[in-house]
């Protein structure tokens, strides 16, 4: 049985075998359990999730996402589901999109292609996102993600996107 020895924005310095910590992230950045494998080793435990919150939708710009996976000693990842939710205001009628690719300014594999977000009218109102063709069957390498608006909305809005993923070894 593990011993959850907390919560915090970043991984402990120090850590038992059998210790167990929750990452929150209040940013751009991976949240979910890990797993002290060895004195002071962390490793990511199934699934995990990168949280954007307060993603522009009144510009056209990428915002970077980082997964943890380089001091982790992980290479590799599925894409299992994106979300995107809690909109400041109702985005009915907007024209504003969201997409998901490997490099900046809709640059290398599009992993997510523009979407609109009409449907969320609400905070609690939510879309999954569709994954590219094929990314369902390819494990993905890129350690650094750009989430990108690519039609901006008009005025000053926002969203929450949740980037669900498995590691691999």
């Amino acid at each position: 049985m593990a011993n959850v020895v907390g919560t915090g924005p970043s991984l402990p310095a120090t850590g038992a075998i059998g210790d167990r910590f929750f990452v929150e992230s209040g940013g751009a950045g991976a949240s979910g359990w890990y797993d002290c494998i060895a004195t002071n080793t962390w490793k990511a435990q199934g699934l995990n999730l990168l949280v954007v919150k307060g993603f522009n939708l009144n510009s056209v710009v990428d915002t970077l996402v980082s997964l943890p996976a380089a001091f982790l000693n992980i290479a590799k990842y599925i894409i299992t589901r994106i979300i995107a939710i809690n909109p400041s205001a109702t985005l009915a009628g907007s024209g504003a999109t969201i997409a998901l690719f490997t490099a900046a300014a809709g640059g290398g594999t599009t992993l997510v292609a523009a979407e609109t977000l009409v449907a969320l009218t609400a905070p609690t109102k939510f879309k999954v996102l569709t994954l590219a063709a094929g990314l369902t069957a390819d494990a993905r390498t890129e350690m650094l993600l750009y989430l990108r608006n690519t039609v901006a909305h008009g005025s000053a809005m926002t969203c929450d996107v949740y980037i669900y993923f498995d590691w691999l070894p």
